[in-house]
């Protein structure tokens, strides 16, 4: 039953988020466009203030998408057991606790979820793609030594 709970608090919590995600990811896309052509426009004065503008918009939503999933799940949590929805919750036939757990686990995948979009969104509008290769290299080389030496790795970390 706590899958199922867990199942319908992700739905409910992830279909608002989904919009400011893409809403998101589409600015980023917009700061990676202007970024290809910041060299070309160097010298225009509209270019640089929309260029500022836009990514002061990036840097202020990377911040405000990890509060909006701090925030969504705090507000669903008091809506969904203290409000009118909170009677029909209390009916169903689970331990009270059940709820809590639910809404603590829907809460954190909704942050991992708004932190790995962020560092989606940052790839895509700052990196390119060399550095995203040195970056694939870097891992995979780390991985590559954790499994040659596993003792050695868990002893640095």
């Amino acid at each position: 039953m706590l899958g199922k709970l867990i199942k319908h608090e992700l739905r409910a919590m992830l279909n608002k988020f989904s919009l400011v995600a893409v809403i998101f990811l589409v600015v980023s896309v917009i700061v990676r466009i202007m970024t290809l052509f910041e060299d070309a426009m160097e010298d225009s004065i509209s270019f640089t203030m929309s260029f500022v503008f836009i990514t002061s918009v990036f840097v202020i939503g990377l911040v405000g998408l990890n509060f909006y999933a701090l925030f969504s799940s705090v507000t669903r949590f008091q809506k969904n057991l203290f409000g009118d929805e909170g009677y029909l919750m209390h009916t169903l036939p689970v331990p009270s606790y059940y709820h809590i757990i639910t809404k603590f686990v829907a809460g954190l995948i909704t942050w991992i979820v708004s932190d790995i979009i962020s560092m989606i969104s940052v790839v895509i509008a700052f990196l390119g793609v060399s550095e995203i290769a040195g970056i694939v290299k870097t891992i995979s080389d780390l991985f590559s030594f954790i499994a040659e030496y596993p003792l050695q790795s868990f002893m640095v970390f």
